[in-house]
């Protein structure tokens, strides 16, 4: 496919696009039994002491959830010890309290040390609010669409999933804001409050990995 026809198609996409806020903040994935469709919550931050939180939660279509937890101090760095659960019933939950403003998230469970491989699993809650007064950020009104057509020309992804109809339905933002955690190390308590970002996105994943490519997504 050349330059032209990716471009016009790219362009068909963006108008067909239509981010309605309060449904992609309160969007909730059905059971279809396919793990294509998904739906997924990333929050990260990184504050002045060199603490870093890093916590990724991926809904399904399948019922299944996967969850990715990093967390590193200066000395320290621990990442969850199960990454698979069911939907129902996974170590992270996700709330939004107010679209466009506060968001909760916890997670209680066994985490590894990977600084230390021969010290025992610890376990880990946290309890954290993501608060923010920033705009969301639409990740298509972000896209140079001619630098992208470009792109595509000229690799190898597979171009037949440039379709304006179902790659307008695909949903990527992201918000700037501050994050407060409270975390739990067995018996250690660390609290943490440093500005932050937080990333949502839903719809296929072949066409997210599409949209990550075109540096969208991500």
């Amino acid at each position: 496919m050349n330059e032209k026809r990716i471009l016009k198609k790219l362009n068909n996409t963006k108008q067909k696009h239509l981010l309605i806020k309060e449904y992609a903040e309160n969007f909730q994935l059905i059971e279809t039994g396919l793990r294509e469709d998904f739906n997924n919550y990333d929050f990260t931050l990184k504050d002045e002491k060199g603490n870093v939180l890093t916590l990724r939660k991926t809904i399904h279509g399948n019922g299944k959830s996967e969850v990715i937890f990093i967390f590193k101090t200066k000395e320290d760095r621990y990442v969850n010890a199960q990454r698979v659960f069911d939907r129902n019933n996974t170590s992270v939950r996700v709330y939004c309290m107010e679209s466009e403003k506060v968001w909760k998230f916890t997670f209680k469970g066994e985490m590894i040390k990977t600084s230390d491989l021969d010290k025992p699993n610890k376990y880990v809650e946290l309890t954290a609010t993501f608060n923010s007064d920033e705009p969301i950020i639409d990740l298509f009104d972000h896209l140079d669409y001619k630098a992208s057509a470009k792109k595509l020309s000229k690799s190898s992804p597979d171009q037949k999933l440039i379709k304006p109809e179902e790659l307008s339905e695909q949903v990527s933002y992201i918000q700037e804001g501050m994050i407060e955690a409270n975390i739990k190390l067995d018996e250690e308590e660390l609290v943490i409050k440093s500005k932050a970002t937080r990333k949502h996105n839903f719809g296929k994943l072949s066409l997210q990995s599409l949209l990550k490519y075109l540096n969208v997504a991500n």
